[in-house]
This record gives C-alpha cells, sequence and structure tokens, in this order.
C-alpha cells in the first residue's frame, strides 16, 4: 500500500512530469515518422535506403567526437556564464571538426568514392551532416541545462515534419534519388536554428561580447580537459559499436540489403530514437541534481525510472516481435517483407536498449567513465565477433538474430553494472 501511494505521488513529481512532457510531444513525431516511412518506401528503392543509412552511419562516426565531448559538462554547469562559455568552446570544437573532414574528404576524393561506392555529391555533404549534428549536440545540451524539455521535444516533432515533406517532394517532384539525404539535411538545419533562436533567451548581449574570444576557448578547453580525457575513449567505443552493424553489412551484403536492414531497424528504433535521447537527457540532468543534493536518494532514482520503461516497453516490443512481418506487408508492400523479419528480430535486443539508454549517464555522474570504457569495449569485441560470423554466414536473417542475442547480453550486463555501481556508492 505504501508503495502504492508512493507511486501514486510520482504524479507530482517534476521528474514525471517531464517524462510525460517529452513523451506526449514526441508521440506526434513518431507517427509522422511512420506516415513517411510508407510514403517514402513507395517512392525510393531499398538502394536509396542502402545509401541514406551509409550517410547517416559515415556522419555519426565522424560526429561523435566533434564536439570533444565539452557538450557533456554544459549539463552539469553550475554558473550561466561557465554554460556560454563552454556553449562557444564546443560550437568552435564542431565547427574545427567540419573544417578537417572537409580538407580530408577533397584531398583523397578518389579514394573514398572508390571504398565507398559513391560519387563526390555523397562525400561532401558529409562534413555538412557533423556540423549540423555536431550543433544540435551542443544547443541541445544547452537547452537541457536550462530544463527546457518542451523546446527540444517540439523541436524534434517539427523536424520530423520538415524532413518528411522535404525528402516526399525531392522524390516526387525532382525524381533525386538523393532526396533522402538532402531533405534530412535540410531537417537537420532547421532544428540547429530553432535551437540556437532559443538561446538569446538564456544568454545576455555581456556574455557575448566578454567570452567570444580565443583566450576564453583555450581556457575552458584546459578546465575542462577531463571530459574529452575520460568521455572520450568510451564514446569513440560507443559510436563504433553503433555504427559498425551498417559497415559490415556494406562489406557482406548489397546495397539492397542494407536498404532492408535499415528499414527494418528505423520503424522499431523510432520510439528508441526520439523518446531515450530525451530520456536520457532527462534522467542526466535531474540525476545530477540529485546525487549534488543527496547521493543516496539517486538509486531510488534510477529504479523508478527503469521499472517504468521496462513496464511501458513491453507491449511495443510484443506487437512488434509477433506482427511485424504482417505490419510491413500491410503498410509497405510485398517488397519490404524482409524488413518486416529482420525488424521483429531486432525489436528483442531494442528493448534492453531502451529501458538501459538513459541509466547510462549514471557513469557520468558518479564519475566512473572507465567502468563505461570497459562496458563499450566489452560490447564492442562482442559485436566484432557477431557481425563477422553473421556476415560469413551469408543469411541476412541468421546475421539479426547473431546482433541480437550479441547485444541483448551486453546491455544485460549494462542495467547489472549500473546498479552494482549505485549500491556500491551507498556503501
Amino acid at each position: 500500500m505504501k508503495k502504492l501511494i508512493e507511486f501514486k505521488g510520482m504524479k507530482d513529481n517534476k521528474i514525471i512530469k517531464n517524462f510525460l512532457r517529452v513523451f506526449t510531444g514526441t508521440g506526434l513525431a513518431q507517427i509522422v515518422s511512420i506516415i513517411a516511412s510508407i510514403i517514402l518506401a513507395r517512392i525510393y528503392s531499398p538502394d536509396d535506403f542502402g545509401k541514406l543509412a551509409l550517410m547517416v552511419t559515415v556522419v555519426s562516426l565522424c560526429s561523435m567526437v566533434a564536439t570533444f565531448k565539452y557538450d557533456a559538462a554544459i549539463t552539469v554547469a553550475k554558473k550561466r556564464k561557465e554554460i556560454f562559455k563552454l556553449v562557444i568552446t564546443s560550437t568552435f570544437f564542431v565547427f574545427l571538426t567540419f573544417l578537417i573532414t572537409l580538407v580530408i574528404i577533397i584531398t583523397f576524393s578518389d579514394f573514398f568514392m572508390k571504398r565507398l561506392n559513391v560519387d563526390l555529391f555523397f562525400l561532401l555533404l558529409v562534413p555538412l551532416g557533423i556540423l549540423m549534428v555536431g550543433l544540435i549536440q551542443v544547443f541541445t545540451s544547452s537547452n537541457t541545462r536550462f530544463k527546457n524539455y518542451k523546446l527540444t521535444s517540439n523541436t524534434t516533432v517539427s523536424q520530423s515534419f520538415i524532413t518528411a515533406i522535404s525528402q516526399t517532394i525531392l522524390g516526387l517532384l525532382f525524381y533525386l534519388s538523393s532526396g533522402l539525404i538532402i531533405g534530412q539535411l535540410i531537417g537537420q538545419i532547421y532544428k540547429v536554428f530553432k535551437l540556437i533562436k532559443n538561446q538569446s533567451y538564456y544568454f545576455s548581449a555581456t556574455l557575448y561580447k566578454k567570452y567570444i574570444s580565443l583566450k576564453v576557448i583555450i581556457n575552458t578547453t584546459k578546465e575542462y580537459k577531463d571530459y574529452p580525457l575520460k568521455l572520450g575513449p568510451a564514446t569513440i567505443l560507443s559510436g563504433v559499436s553503433n555504427n559498425i552493424i551498417i559497415l559490415f553489412l556494406g562489406i557482406f551484403f548489397s546495397s539492397n540489403i542494407v536498404g532492408f536492414y535499415a528499414m527494418g531497424q528505423k520503424l522499431i528504433r523510432i520510439p528508441s530514437a526520439v523518446l531515450g535521447t530525451a530520456l536520457r537527457q532527462i534522467y542526466f540532468q535531474e540525476g545530477a541534481a540529485i546525487y549534488r543534493k543527496n547521493p543516496i536518494k539517486l538509486l531510488g532514482f534510477t529504479r523508478k525510472i527503469f521499472v517504468i520503461l521496462s513496464i511501458a516497453a513491453i507491449v511495443p516490443s510484443l506487437i512488434l516481435f509477433f506482427l511485424s512481418e504482417q505490419i510491413f506487408y500491410l503498410l509497405f508492400g510485398e517488397e519490404w517483407i524482409l524488413s518486416g523479419t529482420i525488424s521483429s528480430i531486432l525489436s528483442v535486443y531494442l528493448y534492453f536498449q531502451f529501458v538501459s539508454s538513459p541509466l547510462i549517464s549514471t557513469f557520468t555522474i558518479l564519475q566512473k567513465q572507465k567502468l563505461h570504457f570497459y562496458w563499450e569495449l566489452f560490447r564492442l569485441a562482442l559485436l566484432l565477433g557477431g557481425v563477422v560470423i553473421g556476415g560469413l554466414n551469408g543469411n541476412i536473417v541468421y546475421f539479426s538474430w547473431i546482433i541480437t542475442f550479441t547485444l541483448s547480453f551486453s546491455y544485460l550486463l549494462l542495467i547489472a553494472m549500473v546498479f552494482w555501481v549505485l549500491r556500491s556508492n551507498d556503501n
């Protein structure tokens, strides 16, 4: 009875309110993404989706350290001037990464075109994608620090609309096979401008005049050097682990198969991609605040978040596991049934990924980045073995099951490690 009253009392808790705000706001984004996928699957070929997946993979790999992880410090900074200095420093490194990537691509364009089997236009869009993703990371962290969850949620919804409309128009009216990639960039550019526009409300003109200088950037870089040193290695491992599947698919299978896999993964990752990231930001912000005030309460807070996510994800996961093939047949047509089969298999590991995604921030809150690094290293080793074994088999269904078993085990291990660390911290 006590637990029931306690759970009922959580309705007034600001954490639950933030969760419900994100869930409600991003629900529309999920609907938009699903409807857009149904339309786009009839405009673009699996090969086009395969190229989009390759673009997303390359951009993700390059942008995972674009901010040099100084954006992570934004969320926990206490003073407004410190937040501003970190925003400026993170933005500087994003532009630096953009310029370095652009020079490398122009210099070695022939090599990349042959290895990736893409044209120069595709390659030149990569630095722009890195720039947009990096800026989104910076200004999402800034808005999260000021607890402006409504803006980030609404911007995600509107970005989904802009992306879907752009991709549809480019495919239907201009017959561009690269319309998926260009449309995604348009959506990202829109989101960047929306997030930056809101910053003027928090930062005065005095801050701009006083702290935008190379000297400030150098001093901030030195002051917060632990973030790239401690978070950087784990971030690189995480990025490689998250993107290695598509890269190996491109090696062992045709671009058509990459497209089928990408579509199957995309549909079931919509809740995780939209809600998971937002919930992780909320958990990190609120968890850090709780830990600063009363470290012992962090275990109870984490347990509540874990229980809520575990229960919320059960029904959607079961539906996807048993009905994905039928759903893909009805929505996308017979051509995409293979994506439904892949989606059904991957739904198993995505359940554990969704549940554990916010909890991974616990390592940063408790300054246990070394444990996070060890877990990322273990996951990458498992995944490397899995993709090679699955790829050599030559069967995409077998490949998908290998990936699911490998990642499910790694996320279960992550959950166990998080609660072990929290209990050890209490003791």
